[in-house]
């Protein structure tokens, strides 16, 4: 039972795969000079090729047993107060 954090499934990204024991790094990118997507997991390619960035991350999900897919935190902007 994992967890994803990343912005979108539908577009290449990069995202975290929170697991019981530990995380690791997730990218969907293209690929350089051809239409399909890869998949890398800290950084190491596992030489999956997909049609599309969606298809890619339906492989993140199987392959981690995914269950819950969250966007990450968005950070606050301070406001700066003038004197």
């Amino acid at each position: 039972m994992s967890k994803l954090i990343v912005k979108s499934t539908e577009k290449a990204g990069i995202g975290q795969v929170i697991g019981e024991f530990d995380t690791c790094a997730v990218e969907v990118c293209r690929l350089a000079g051809r239409s399909s997507y890869t998949v890398k997991v800290d950084g190491v390619c596992k030489g999956i090729s997909r049609a599309t960035a969606f298809e890619a991350w339906q492989w993140v999900i199987n392959y981690f047993n995914i269950w819950t897919i969250e966007a990450p935190e968005v950070k606050s902007k301070k406001k700066k107060e003038l004197v």
